[in-house]
């Protein structure tokens, strides 16, 4: 990645950022807080983390944490965006929340937790399929460097005999 495609991506992640990190707070006209920030006004702020630059440059993979206080509730979703600027995109489609998304070595596929299981999808969300059903969970993963393989995390139990 030449320096000019580093700084136009490192743009694009900081103005993502800052649009979703805005709180919509009461203002004076000096552009001065009227009230203390409260706890509502905190829970209203979209956490942005995790981005995962695509090998060749051109897409980043991020993280968009939201809290439902009502609900007692925090919802992730990954997002994609060019990194030559645009819309953003939920990332695998709109109806899937997805986590810990990482690009293959060759950049064409994405493996992404969802449901607590593995999932892997085309790069640009296309052709999803679980390749994990572990009674654990699987978090954490990670891309052998040929591709050709995937590294991960679950959780078991001692009495537990139902996993291969």
């Amino acid at each position: 990645m030449t320096p000019t495609e580093r700084a136009s991506m490192r743009t694009v992640l900081l103005l993502a950022a800052a649009a979703l990190l805005a709180v919509d707070l009461p203002l004076h006209a000096q552009g001065r807080v009227q009230r203390p920030m409260t706890f509502a006004d905190f829970a209203a702020v979209k956490n942005v983390g995790d981005p995962q630059v695509s090998p060749d440059g051109r897409w980043v993979l991020y993280s968009v944490r939201t809290t439902d206080v009502g609900a007692n509730k925090l919802t992730s979703v990954t997002k994609l965006q060019s990194s030559a600027g645009g819309a953003a995109r939920q990332f695998p489609d709109a109806n899937t929340t997805a986590s810990e998304a990482r690009w293959s070595p060759d950049g064409k596929r994405v493996v992404y937790v969802a449901d607590d299981q593995l999932w892997i999808a085309d790069a640009g969300g296309t052709n999803p399929r679980k390749i994990t059903s572990v009674n654990g969970g699987a978090v954490g993963p990670v891309w052998a460097p040929t591709g050709d393989r995937i590294a991960f995390v679950t959780s078991v139990y001692p009495d537990c005999d139902s996993d291969a």
